[in-house]
């Protein structure tokens, strides 16, 4: 009776492992099926389908609505393909107020003016009377762009502390340093400062950008500028650079 039992315990045991098996093979087979057709959820793209034309031209038609407001002030000064095959355009801001929680949303369209392609970048802050850089991915082929601002509020939850600060490029022998000087007593918590390369024409080919975050009043901080961009781009080259300083500026209130 015993030996009888032990024989049971023995088989149940044996068809458990046996399902373990079989549901671990399930899994695999699953999960390698879901590989080849991209309907895994490591290979997801079913949030990432492009749109509709249609829905491309109800965004644009939101586009414009929302932009009607700003676009007496901030406008597209020049715009430019860089090296690293980046689309960049400077936005000037004419207005009295900063400008600031915007998204740019740039509509590339072909030679029959029909949209390609959509793209976005975020606008943080804009100085009166200043300038701001974005940078997105053009795509393959293009005629021409518009740009669209939707910026929910002026101002706001933004200290602008532009004028507090300034910088100073020193020249080495194997590349340039900036120094980013706080000239107040007070906590700058954002600068963004962007770097225009130019070409013997005068023309831009890229764009680089600094960030430095949390100076102390009458802190200065050092940070590298490249002076080769050969490495972006095979054979790139420019003959002199531009510094801008975009903004500075520090938030009334953490969220």
């Amino acid at each position: 009776m015993e030996e009888d039992n032990d024989k049971k315990r023995e088989r149940n045991r044996l068809l458990v492992v046996l399902i373990i098996i079989f549901a671990i093979i399930i899994v695999v087979l699953g999960f390698y099926s879901s590989l080849e057709d991209g309907s895994g959820s490591i290979f997801d793209r079913t949030d990432r389908e492009d749109k509709t034309y249609e829905q491309r031209l109800e965004e644009e038609k939101e586009f414009k609505e929302n932009f009607e407001e700003f676009k007496d002030n901030v406008y597209s000064a020049e715009s430019f393909i860089g090296v690293d095959g980046k689309f960049n355009i400077k936005l000037v801001n004419e207005g009295n107020k900063p400008f600031c929680n915007a998204i740019a949303y740039i509509i590339f369209y072909d030679a029959e003016n029909k949209i390609v392609s959509i793209e976005d970048e975020d606008v943080d802050f804009i100085e009166a009377n200043g300038v701001f850089y974005i940078s997105v991915d053009p795509p393959a082929e293009f005629d021409r762009f518009d740009y669209y601002l939707k910026c929910d509020y002026y101002y706001s939850n933004y200290i602008p502390m532009t004028d507090k600060v300034s910088y100073e490029v020193i020249e080495g022998k194997y590349g340039d340093d900036i120094e980013i000087i706080n000239n107040s007593k007070d906590f700058v918590e954002y600068v963004n400062i962007a770097i225009i390369y130019y070409d013997s024409e005068s023309k831009p080919v890229y764009l680089d950008s600094i960030s430095e975050y949390d100076l102390k009043g009458g802190a200065k901080e050092k940070r590298y500028i490249s002076t080769d961009i050969s490495y972006i781009a095979e054979g790139a080259s420019y003959d002199k650079y531009e510094v801008i300083l975009e903004n500075a500026y520090t938030l009334k209130e953490r969220y």
